[in-house]
């Protein structure tokens, strides 16, 4: 299980040096935190609150997420992490809750547990678009 302190340094540090070197993220000062695994990520859900959409937003009616489907999938490898980050194959705001867990996977083999999941290997997290918000799992191969 991947601690708490792990998971911040990960999350905080991990955005900036994927931006430099994506095979291989600062960890912390003078550890380095080669990434060797692999992990999927899952549409496992799609919410539309139109209710929501009617009442705060501009555009009364745009549906749910356009992006993304329940069933899509996505595996990410060292190789090809950088690609998510930058070249605008996944959500912004999506990736950046995705982020942290992808990372701890990616690193640990585990995902970052907060919630009790079913194993240590998934985690279930949301975008934050709060009214058609898609939710995911990211399982550590």
């Amino acid at each position: 299980m991947i601690s708490r302190r792990k998971f911040c340094q990960i999350s905080v540090l991990g955005a900036i040096g994927a931006m430099f070197a994506p095979g291989r993220l600062m960890a912390g000062a003078g550890n380095r935190l080669s990434l060797s695994g692999r992990c999927r990520v899952e549409v496992i859900r799609c919410q539309c609150f139109s209710d929501l959409q009617g009442r705060y937003l501009e555009d009364p009616d745009p549906g749910p997420c356009g992006r993304f489907r329940v069933g899509d999938s996505f595996e990410i490898t060292p190789s090809n992490f950088s690609a998510f980050c930058k070249e605008g194959r996944m959500c912004q705001n999506a990736w950046r809750v995705l982020e942290p867990y992808v990372l701890a996977a990616l690193s640990e083999g585990e995902t970052v547990e907060c919630a009790s999941a079913m194993s240590r290997n998934q985690a279930v997290v949301c975008c934050p678009d709060g009214t058609r918000p898609v939710v995911f799992k990211v399982t550590a191969l």
